[in-house]
């Protein structure tokens, strides 16, 4: 995603490490050496459990990540084929129908993919907490919850008065509390349960804008909240940076407890 530091390349790999550019004062976390922790701490069987999730927090940044690419890429081959001499409105409504049979077609995938980067955002804060409440061993406890209670939310109630694990409830409170995180969250469960929320192609006619165009969420309400227009790019990215954030920060403390017995 484009954001004011640059291009992202966060390489995500269940076999190496993830990584990002985004925040470079962060460390790296190292996927397969929390997989060979949770072996020495709980043996071969959970290992085998807890991967699947550990390997699909790499997986939902890298498919947010593509989705948000794939509507850079679509703009852009649009714009090449109608937009370099005449105005949207004139695209849309020329005798060459053309134009608008692309336009909406361009509407159809960019909403697919919208959505699609929405729901894999909102997707992690979950799947991180299922990951860490199944590596730190509390699932193989008499007292486990069962699997469809596993939440960031419910996960982060568990874990913020147990010494040792404090800390990983903070970096779920922290997610659960940004604005960033919270529009996501509307977002999705608006797509999920009522309706999707349209995207728009606003263009710029007063040329004081640096991208003349640019695709928007449509106002919406969900929750008894009214959410305003809002562009793709200031919705995906601090969101996709917050969850990439957030999953290194989990790995790295997942990583301290898992090494050290006492905790």
């Amino acid at each position: 995603m484009q954001t004011g530091e640059g291009k992202a390349e966060e390489k995500f790999s269940s076999e190496n490490h993830c990584n990002t550019k985004m925040a470079t004062h962060m460390k790296r976390w190292s996927i397969a050496e929390t997989r060979d922790l949770v072996e020495a701490r709980f043996g071969r069987a959970h290992r085998d459990q807890v991967t699947p999730s550990l390997n699909s927090l790499a997986d939902r940044l890298s498919h947010a990540q593509y989705h948000y690419e794939e509507i850079e890429r679509l703009l852009n081959h649009f714009s090449e084929l109608h937009l370099c001499t005449k105005p949207l409105i004139a695209v849309i409504y020329d005798e060459d129908e053309s134009g608008r049979v692309d336009f909406e077609l361009l509407m159809i995938a960019v909403a697919a993919h919208a959505t699609a980067c929405v729901l894999s955002l909102h997707a992690i804060s979950d799947i991180a907490a299922n990951a860490t409440y199944h590596a730190l061993g509390y699932s193989l406890r008499e007292n486990a919850m069962p699997e469809r209670d596993i939440s960031a939310a419910s996960v982060q109630r568990s874990f913020k008065d147990v010494p040792g694990h404090a800390p990983i409830a903070e970096v779920f409170s922290r997610m659960q509390s940004d604005p960033s995180y919270n529009i996501i969250s509307a977002l999705a469960n608006k797509s999920k349960h009522q309706s999707i929320v349209k995207p728009l192609l606003n263009e710029d006619w007063t040329g004081s804008r640096p991208q003349r165009h640019e695709f928007r969420f449509s106002a919406f309400k969900y929750a008894g909240r009214e959410i305003p227009e809002k562009t793709f790019n200031s919705v995906l990215e601090p969101a996709f940076e917050l969850s990439n954030r957030t999953v290194i920060e989990i790995g790295n403390f997942l990583n301290e407890i898992l090494a050290d017995r006492t905790r």
